[in-house]
């Protein structure tokens, strides 16, 4: 068997790595492993037009052509990073960091991002920004200071920002 990695596009939280995975397994693929825009699996062969139209109907695209999958590799970076809450520990600055993860200038990373996906990398960034907050469990936050610290946020959204 081959292990192939596949880059998916618009995966954004958990329920689309659930969605992913049995989706490839419904397809008889063996899953090594799925995380936020790509996915490992083992197979003797793999037919990439089926699984592009397995992720297509649970609103995923599979990603084939090198700029989209540099541009997907920017978008999980920032939204990892946004939902890490690690943002203190990164003592560089968003490009600088960019550019060292994916291995390529800023300069072209940015231009290659502003073409593929029609905003900039810095408007995404805000974006992923107030989307964590609009997700964020205000009651359980509150309630940390003195309240009664229930929280009645029982169904987690799940927010895609194709712009």
């Amino acid at each position: 068997m081959v292990i192939q990695e596949l880059l998916i596009k618009n995966m954004v939280c958990e329920r689309c790595v659930w969605a992913v995975r049995t989706a490839l397994e419904g397809l008889g693929y063996t899953v090594q492993e799925v995380e936020l825009g790509r996915a490992t699996v083992a197979a003797n062969s793999l037919d990439l037009a089926a699984v592009a139209q397995r992720l297509d109907v649970i609103g995923l695209e599979l990603l084939t052509d090198r700029n989209s999958r540099i541009a997907s590799q920017i978008r999980v970076l920032i939204i990892d990073l946004i939902r890490s809450g690690n943002l203190a520990g990164i003592k560089t600055a968003l490009s600088d960091y960019l550019a060292s993860q994916v291995g390529l200038e800023y300069a072209y990373l940015t231009h290659l991002f502003s073409t593929t996906q029609n905003l900039t990398i810095e408007k995404f960034w805000v974006l992923q920004q107030v989307d964590g907050l609009a997700t964020f469990d205000w009651r359980r936050f509150l309630g940390t200071f003195g309240g009664k610290s229930e929280s009645t946020h029982e169904k987690k959204t799940c927010i895609r920002r194709d712009v």
